[in-house]
């Protein structure tokens, strides 16, 4: 065997482990990717937008934070998840 050959069987016994666990693997890094886009922006911006409302008696604070959450939730998860499903199609291709 040359080289070229050897490296090339070496890449493809890295790449066979990724391939059998597939779309479970697949579908677990996409699920954990997504709770955090929901779950950070909400605790952050709601979050906010409760101190607010403690501070300021106007419940209209935590309304506009969870809004303002879930339209970044909304951004985060298209904007990142076609990159992130992208990538692993590139992977399994391999």
């Amino acid at each position: 065997m040359n080289t070229n050959e050897s490296q090339d069987q070496q890449q493809k016994e890295l790449v066979d482990p990724v391939r059998r666990l597939g779309s479970g693997l697949t579908g677990l890094a996409i699920a954990s990717l997504v709770s955090g886009y929901i779950l950070g922006p909400l605790l952050l911006f709601g979050g906010i937008g409760w101190w607010l409302t403690k501070h300021y008696h106007n419940r209209l604070f935590v309304i506009i934070g969870v809004a303002v959450a879930f339209v970044l939730s909304n951004v985060l998860i298209i904007r990142n998840t076609t990159g992130t499903l992208r990538y692993f199609k590139r992977i399994n291709r391999r």
